[in-house]
């Protein structure tokens, strides 16, 4: 129904499969291999070994969701929001032939705001949890603008077409 980090997946669940049914996970085991992929696509969907996933990651591994205001928002979609500028310049405006990456790997489109976003997450305290709402809800209605300025370029992209 929704994306899940990785992390929170156990023998017995379904997962989608890409000719849209669904594959039962039997075991999991772990696998270290060296190097790191994180493939940008428009859709931040992939298929790997015929199953459907997310090439985002979960900002906080414990949990398969974030409550903003009672709103729950799984990571994917706040990944895919976050990402709308990037993919703005580099799917829709230009194609972005080559990318700089930080010293923990991560585009240097995102590696600053994913730092920002990680400090916000670890805000404790009363004002500081209601700073933390704030933000987070200031950057859910940012994310639904950017759903609806995407919206609108694929409707021109197709009609130009």
């Amino acid at each position: 129904k929704y994306a899940i980090p990785a992390s929170h997946v156990k023998p017995g669940d379904d997962l989608i499969h890409v000719m849209g049914g669904k594959a039962t996970v039997k075991a999991i085991t772990t696998t270290n291999k060296v190097g790191a992929y994180a493939p940008f696509t428009p859709s931040g969907i992939l298929v790997v070994d015929g199953l459907v996933v997310s090439s985002f990651v979960a900002l906080d591994k414990s949990r398969p969701a974030i409550k903003i205001m009672g709103l729950h928002f799984n990571w994917h979609w706040l990944a895919h929001k976050f990402e709308f500028p990037h993919r703005l310049a580099c799917h829709y405006i230009s194609h972005c032939e080559s990318e700089n990456y930080d010293e923990a790997g991560i585009s240097n489109w995102v590696s600053f705001s994913h730092k920002i976003s990680l400090a916000v997450l670890q805000f404790s305290g009363f004002w500081s949890i209601i700073l933390k709402h704030v933000i987070l809800l200031l950057a859910a209605l940012t994310f639904f603008i950017f759903s609806m300025v995407e919206f609108a370029v694929k409707c021109l992209t197709f009609w130009k077409a």
